[in-house]
């Protein structure tokens, strides 16, 4: 008999059965979560019930009379950086650095989008990211 085979064929069931009941996709990191090489908008709602990950967690669901977003441009490449934040409506938000912070009225849904345009100040060179966030509604 081939131990061999017959144990890589027990290893192969066992994995797909793990696979199958989620036990082994709850416990592995997610793909989509991994924190990208690019630059990227990193975001978290507070108070939150979750925690956040890499990429932060932009909604929340836990009952409050407030919220604060906080929104911090991430694995920008070295220089020097001027930045313009906007809101889904084009409000220019008083926020000039690589971070910002937003805050909204709880007991309410809320939907927005936050812009932000990064500019190399000795390139020139640009680009603008954004984040939806979601408060007390979809996502």
């Amino acid at each position: 008999m081939n131990t061999q085979g017959s144990n890589a064929f027990k290893v192969t069931i066992c994995t797909a059965l793990l696979l199958t009941s989620g036990l082994v996709g709850t416990a592995m990191p997610n793909k989509a979560e991994a924190q990208p090489a690019s630059p990227f908008l990193y975001c978290f709602v507070s108070p939150n019930s979750q925690p956040g990950g890499p990429l932060g967690l932009c909604s929340s669901q836990y009952p409050s009379a407030s919220y604060s977003a906080s929104f911090s441009v991430q694995n920008l490449p070295a220089g020097t950086y001027s930045f313009v934040w906007t809101n889904e409506i084009g409000q220019v938000l008083p926020c000039t650095w690589s971070s910002c912070t937003v805050n909204y009225l709880g007991g309410m849904m809320i939907s927005d989008v936050i812009y932000v345009n990064y500019t190399n100040t000795t390139t020139g060179a640009s680009n603008t990211l954004s984040r939806a966030v979601a408060i007390n509604g979809p996502y």
